[in-house]
């Protein structure tokens, strides 16, 4: 049996998914595998064009963040001797996932159950209509999927 080497770990920075950061970084340690870290973020199109150069720069500000704070999640796991890589794409975050995850040849997936909905928007309507992102990870997924529960205890 080939244990999952090269492992898909995506992040929206919620709590949720630094505990799976964490889980999935265990785990390639103890399979000398790698990790590779990845934010998905959705370009603003379409706008009037008032809007769209005020958008531009708070759309170029909140990506410089997420590069920082994906930056940050690598550096500080590091020490573990794990070998992690980031990466940031445009574009509908389980779509990424998935594209990433097939077009890299990763072997596993791991990732959050909760923190993919906009943060703060988990009714019961919105997840009706759009459903999670981790759920459409899931079925379309080229690779198994470890789902780490947000109450799931750090294995730190």
């Amino acid at each position: 049996m080939t244990f999952p080497r090269r492992i898909l770990v995506p992040t929206d920075f919620s709590p949720a998914s630094e505990n799976a950061i964490d889980r999935a970084v265990a785990l390639a340690k103890a399979v000398d595998g790698y990790i590779v870290l990845l934010h998905a973020f959705e370009p603003v199109h379409g706008l009037p064009q008032a809007f769209m150069a005020a958008m531009t720069r708070a759309t170029d500000a909140a990506e410089h963040e997420a590069r920082q704070s994906l930056a940050r999640a690598a550096e500080t796991r590091q020490s573990n001797a794990v070998a992690i890589s980031v990466v940031m794409q445009p574009g509908p975050a389980w779509r990424v996932i998935v594209s990433t995850a097939r077009d890299d040849g990763m072997d596993l997936i791991v990732m959050a159950t909760h923190g993919w909905m906009h943060h703060h928007d988990r009714s019961d309507l919105h997840r009706a209509l759009v459903g999670s992102v981790t759920e459409k990870v899931v079925r379309s997924a080229p690779c198994p999927v470890l789902t780490v529960p947000s109450s799931a205890p750090n294995p730190g």
